[in-house]
């Protein structure tokens, strides 16, 4: 058994490699590098520009969904009767509360939350050097 483990070891020992594998083999594996480097920095610019865009609308939409809410009449009350305002200000308080348009306020959150969050990886992708230098040549 020794014997001819020895002698497959010896016939792959006379085996050269054509000459330049090992550059062609590191050239590819650069290649794969910047490609995925290319696809990452895609997928954040892609992914900021949708966010960016769902966060505009989101905040269009919020605006319009206070102004039609009776929290904002209640908010305006305020300033136009101080007095009355601080002696029921709890009762003020809890009916601003109960008047304020929270799912608005989480439906205009959730975009700008994940674009902050894109933001933050793309930063950190940034850092590690990827960006900017990336190309496919």
């Amino acid at each position: 058994m020794d014997r001819n483990f020895d002698e497959i070891i010896n016939k792959f020992s006379e085996i050269e490699p054509p000459k330049g594998l090992k550059e062609a083999i590191f050239q590819r594996i650069e290649k794969e590098q910047v490609r995925t480097a290319l696809r990452k920095q895609r997928f954040f610019q892609f992914g900021l520009a949708i966010c960016g865009i769902f966060s505009f609308a989101a905040l269009a939409i919020f605006g319009r969904a206070i102004l039609a809410s009776e929290f904002f009449s209640l908010a305006m009350l305020a300033f136009s009767d101080l007095k009355t305002v601080l002696a029921m200000w709890q009762d003020y308080g809890f009916s601003l509360l109960e008047t304020l348009p929270t799912v608005s306020i989480a439906a205009t959150l959730l975009p700008i939350f994940t674009f902050l969050l894109l933001l933050r990886q793309y930063a950190k992708f940034q850092e590690e050097g990827y960006v900017g230098s990336v190309s496919l040549t």
